[in-house]
């Protein structure tokens, strides 16, 4: 049930054009739970999630903020096997994180009025910066 809750989101967020923002360990503990569900031999869940990780491959993107730590040449292995390669999307991801935020900054305070009780925001006292916004 909670799978197919899981799946029922991201369709609603596929219909909506939302943005779904996750860490790569919430990404990574769904795939490792979906072995775990058949090795325990839990194979209704393990197909429902197995079809989840599909779908996503085909409709979800992997959006990274390139000025982001992990980035960073220290934490890099580099292997001389190949020519090198553009980060997957080059710079259309830095571009759209930019996109995103820019909506948010736009609508944050709008829809922090109709769901004050979920939606903690201040307005930023300089105009350059960003307002604070998070969900409660």
């Amino acid at each position: 049930q909670q799978v197919n809750q899981i799946f029922e989101r991201f369709t609603h967020g596929l219909r909506n054009c939302d943005v779904i923002l996750t860490s790569p360990e919430d990404i990574l503990s769904f795939d490792l739970l979906t072995i775990d569900k058949c090795r325990r031999n839990e194979f209704a869940a393990g197909r429902s999630m197995l079809s989840i990780q599909r779908w996503s491959r085909k409709h979800v993107r992997d959006i990274l903020d390139e000025s982001d730590e992990i980035l960073h040449v220290k934490y890099q292995l580099i292997y001389t096997v190949d020519g090198q390669q553009q980060v997957d999307g080059g710079a259309e991801r830095w571009k759209t994180i930019e996109a995103i935020l820019e909506l948010v900054k736009k609508h944050a305070g709008d829809i922090s009025q109709c769901f004050s009780e979920h939606i903690y925001y201040k307005s930023s006292e300089r105009k350059g910066a960003f307002p604070q916004f998070r969900l409660q």
